[in-house]
């Protein structure tokens, strides 16, 4: 059976945060347990206290940005994956969340199919990462 990972996803807009899990939930139900934040500064509690591998912020929110977001998520779990969502289109907000260690970027107004296609691709990370651990501990425990 693969596994189910956890995914964060933060947005101050709720038709956002709401379409996002549709998606999530349509096409990978069997994958993931999806938490959803409207406050950057919860979903960072979370994140610090729970299993989590897979967090979409958007990048403009007040208080906390997207970046200050992926800074701090990166810092705390260092195997985390980060994709930024923003209706920002401008090159430099792609450029500066690549160069804060984004590993993904969806443009606003969110399409199926590009979510289908970089969350397709995370998982298959996930799984593949998950397989070198499993071999390494078993042959450590041989």
């Amino acid at each position: 059976m693969e596994q189910k990972f956890t995914i964060v996803i933060v947005d101050d807009s709720d038709e956002s945060l709401l379409l996002f899990r549709r998606y999530i939930d349509q096409l990978f139900h069997d994958r993931f347990h999806v938490n959803t934040f409207s406050d950057p500064a919860k979903a960072l509690e979370f994140i610090a206290n729970n299993q989590v591998s897979v967090v979409v912020s958007d990048l403009h929110m007040p208080e906390i940005s997207g970046n200050d977001l992926l800074r701090q998520s990166k810092a705390m779990k260092k195997g985390i994956q980060f994709y930024v969502q923003t209706a920002d289109h401008t090159a430099s907000a792609a450029l500066v969340s690549f160069l804060d260690g984004a590993d993904g970027f969806f443009l606003k107004p969110l399409d199926k199919a590009t979510v289908a296609e970089e969350l397709g691709r995370c998982i298959e990370r996930l799984d593949a990462w998950n397989r070198i651990f499993e071999s390494a501990f078993k042959k450590q425990s041989a």
